[in-house]
């Protein structure tokens, strides 16, 4: 499915786990705008080229995802200096909130419910009802193209 630059954007925040958005953004602007950041500065650039690439060339929504470590890092080094004096509990709820989140988007990522509670778990979200270019009933692609072969 062809995607616009917001939707693209939007997907790669999903696919991360909305609640690290803050956390890779920060990291981007960090190498960017920090001075201790700027040795690090080419990891930057080299992220916003390949957006610009997959978004301009149509690429899979996933293909970004592997740039995404390194600025979760470098987030992470920005995310310590902000907090370190007197917000350190910050660390340890925004860490929480982390792992809340991902335990309760799991089930959209991995195969952690059988299929019929995995429907009623997305109708529950709101979420789509498939994905891709084949109809896969209610299940999203991914989930979709496990049944059905043959060994």
């Amino acid at each position: 499915m062809v995607r616009g630059p917001v939707a693209f954007f939007s997907v790669q925040a999903a696919f991360l786990n909305p609640i690290t958005l803050p956390l890779w953004a920060a990291g981007l602007a960090w190498v960017f705008f920090s001075p201790a950041g700027k040795r690090w500065r080419v990891l930057g650039w080299t992220y916003l080229v390949m957006l610009v690439i997959f978004i301009a060339l149509h690429g899979k929504n996933y293909y970004l995802v592997p740039a995404y470590p390194m600025l979760f890092a470098a987030g992470a080094v920005a995310f310590e200096h902000v907090s370190e004096e007197r917000w350190r509990w910050s660390r340890v709820a925004y860490a929480g909130l982390i792992v809340v989140a991902g335990v309760a988007l799991a089930p959209l990522s991995a195969p952690v419910l059988q299929p019929a509670s995995y429907i009623r778990y997305q109708q529950k979200l709101g979420g789509a009802q498939s994905c891709g270019n084949q109809k896969t009933g209610p299940l999203p692609q991914y989930f979709a193209d496990e049944f059905g072969g043959r060994t």
